[in-house]
């Protein structure tokens, strides 16, 4: 990337705690879309029989699918459809794409912190660079843009 593209990146603002959440909650819409759609598929190839919600392996697919669709979008277009709409973006330290592994790590831990009862999150509200966990330990960050 040249240094004037990240001088401009640099310029952007951090991504507010309000405008992550609403993101968030438009990806959560898509996911549950793809999550039926990938239910679907299991389903069908199964011979139309129900696959149990106690199966590991199915809970194992469907995370993979989630960090499947987080990790593609933040690798191949810095954002997924949440972030587009709320008009944001996701880059390294050095105004760089994610690797499919720092995606993958930054998706891991997003959703531990979402676990924890959102700890990640709320904890940019005390944080001066308004910085989520997984923002402070991953080699990214989040922006606004204008």
């Amino acid at each position: 990337m040249i240094k004037n593209e990240n001088q401009l990146i640099d310029n952007f603002p951090p991504a507010s705690f309000f405008r992550r959440i609403a993101a968030l909650f438009y990806d959560t819409l898509i996911l549950l879309s793809l999550l039926i759609l990938a239910s679907a598929i299991i389903v069908s190839l199964n011979g139309g029989k129900e696959v149990s919600h106690e199966s590991t392996l199915f809970k194992f697919y469907l995370l993979g699918v989630i960090i499947l669709y987080f990790a593609l979008s933040w690798t191949y277009g810095r954002q997924t459809v949440g972030m587009r709409a709320w008009r944001l973006f996701l880059v390294t330290r050095d105004g760089q794409n994610l690797t499919m592994t720092q995606a993958i790590a930054r998706c891991s831990l997003a959703i531990l912190t979402l676990l924890s009862f959102g700890i990640g999150y709320w904890w940019m509200l005390f944080n001066k660079q308004k910085q989520s966990l997984h923002d402070m330990i991953g080699p990214q960050k989040k922006k606004k843009t204008t």
